[in-house]
């Protein structure tokens, strides 16, 4: 919003008591010329200056606060959580005051039933002219620290790793993000970002639920869906999985946003990617994490900091596990530096895995993300370091087949891969087309039972018009199967047929009682 805008829509008494306190002189009764001696009065340099200069602390710390971060609208909740030593009372005045200036808007936000706090979009480059010092709009390069972290594509790994394990498992789940412990305790081992974890701690002082992270976002994008206690994943989704992966890569913007915290304020991420814009287009340097800490969110005595400076490193260390950048410490001092994740292998690149004689399978790390898909469905991951260990089993040849992976398709697409100077060994040969030979030969099902006390009753309502299309034929004599799902039907049907069924599905219990004496 625009100070014009606001002006122009409060009261001729307030108005005057702004322009009264600005220093404004004479008394103006014209809404209209209040509102434009108001504007320009705020929009002149030496006289903005000047009204600056008569804030109180506590008033221009919080201007200060407000302006640099550069949100449009804050709430004061928003304000108030992160306030250190200061009652509300205190603060409000603060808030107060601003706004009799004319540098703070203040509006009911109706839908949420809270007040709106407003940094007008024509002042604020004036504003952080007077408020921000020179050092915080190019931020200080540093020398090399002595220690530098690099762990890329450990976003990219690890979610690829979720959606393998609900692939290949039949994955339970407490919540949607909250694996249950079996299942957790062979998923963590194969997560990258579990061995970050002390590194994460000592930076951000945050300790984070990594497998959970990794299912939230993949549950808000709509990739894993919970359904009868299971994760699964579909095949539409996991396609989707990949484009998804695709833009988190290139796009550092949009990592920002897949993995903002629920306890972040837009306008916190809003500001972070601003600042890292600026650095966009220059050679990477190392730069000091406590001088993004200040830029996104600066340090003001009304606020106690803790919360903002997590709040940037958490940021800067997804990115960090993205490869958008690195971090380097040096003497209890923290640097980042802007990079670029390291790009896949492209899909059509062959002879770059090796499968052995004894099934275990060792792929690159940077394999292309589809052909780690493939290997996720028909493999057993067992280890990710440099490289990406899997084992071809008995299970996950299983696990394949039951995708739609024949046999064929697995061997075709495991000898692709091999490329033209290696072979499938023989005895992994073999054994895959071994184990599809013993694929749907038994199965389980799951129908119901009608049980008749008689093979006649059971001829009369198999041959009746209006139970024929709840029953799928005869089980014995006596026994006729129905679709699972028929039971209240069916109960329903005899009834206006004029029988007296039992009133309730049973459990199975009359129809071994029934069995005696019956010939099967």
């Amino acid at each position: 919003m625009t100070l014009l805008d606001y002006l122009s829509s409060r009261s001729v008494g307030d108005l005057q008591a702004v322009a009264s306190r600005i220093g404004l002189s004479g008394s103006e009764n014209s809404k209209q010329r209040l509102v434009l001696g108001i504007a320009r009065r705020l929009s002149n340099k030496e006289a903005l200056a000047g009204i600056l200069e008569q804030l109180s602390e506590d008033a221009y710390e919080l201007l200060r606060f407000l302006v640099i971060r550069g949100s449009e609208s804050t709430t004061f909740e928003d304000l108030y959580r992160d306030c250190e030593e200061r009652s509300q009372g205190e603060f409000l005045a603060a808030i107060r005051e601003l706004e009799g200036t004319g540098l703070l808007g203040v509006q009911v936000d109706s839908g949420k039933r809270m007040d709106l706090f407003l940094i007008f979009e024509d002042l604020r480059e004036q504003l952080l002219s007077h408020l921000r010092p020179a050092e915080m709009v190019q931020q200080a390069r540093t020398p090399t620290p002595r220690v530098i972290h690099s762990h890329s594509n450990v976003w990219q790994d690890d979610l690829l790793t979720v959606v393998g394990f609900c692939l290949r498992n039949e994955a339970r789940v407490t919540q949607l993000t909250h694996l249950a412990k079996r299942h957790l305790r062979r998923l963590e081992p194969l997560l990258r970002g579990t061995r970050l974890a002390e590194l994460r701690l000592r930076f951000t002082g945050r300790e984070v639920n990594w497998p959970a992270t990794l299912l939230h976002l993949l549950e808000s994008h709509g990739v894993i869906r919970e359904m009868d206690g299971r994760a699964l994943v579909d095949e539409e989704a996991a396609n989707a999985f990949l484009t998804l992966l695709d833009l988190l890569s290139k796009d550092w913007r949009e990592c920002l946003t897949a993995t903002r915290p629920a306890y972040a304020a837009p306008a916190d991420y809003a500001r972070i990617k601003e600042v890292l814009g600026d650095s966009e287009g220059q050679a990477p340097s190392w730069r000091r994490v406590d001088d993004l800490v200040e830029a996104v969110r600066p340090r003001v005595q009304l606020f106690s900091g803790a919360g903002s400076a997590a709040l940037v490193r958490s940021a800067l260390f997804n990115l960090m596990a993205f490869g958008h950048c690195e971090l380097g410490e040096d003497e209890n001092e923290w640097y980042w530096r802007a990079s670029s994740p390291p790009e896949t292998l492209p899909e059509e690149a062959v002879g770059v895995i090796h499968l052995q004689p004894n099934f275990e399978l060792i792929a690159p790390a940077l394999i292309s993300r589809r052909a780690r898909l493939t290997l996720e469905r028909i493999a057993d991951l067992t280890g990710v370091d440099q490289l990406l260990h899997y084992r071809i089993t008995k299970e996950s040849v299983y696990g394949g087949l039951c995708g739609g992976w024949t046999a064929a398709r697995q061997i075709d697409w495991y000898s692709a891969q091999l490329g033209e100077r290696r072979t499938i060994p023989q005895n992994v040969r073999k054994s895959i087309e071994a184990w599809d030979a013993l694929y749907g030969r038994l199965s389980v099902e799951a129908p119901l039972l009608l049980v008749c006390d008689s093979a006649e009753l059971a001829d009369e309502v198999l041959h009746n018009r209006k139970l024929a299309p709840l029953v799928l034929g005869r089980f014995t004599p006596r026994h006729l199967l129905l679709r699972l799902d028929s039971g209240e039907e069916a109960l329903a049907t005899l009834r206006e047929m004029g029988f007296l069924p039992h009133p309730e599905v049973g459990d199975g219990v009359r129809w071994l009682l029934d069995r005696t004496g019956e010939n099967r």
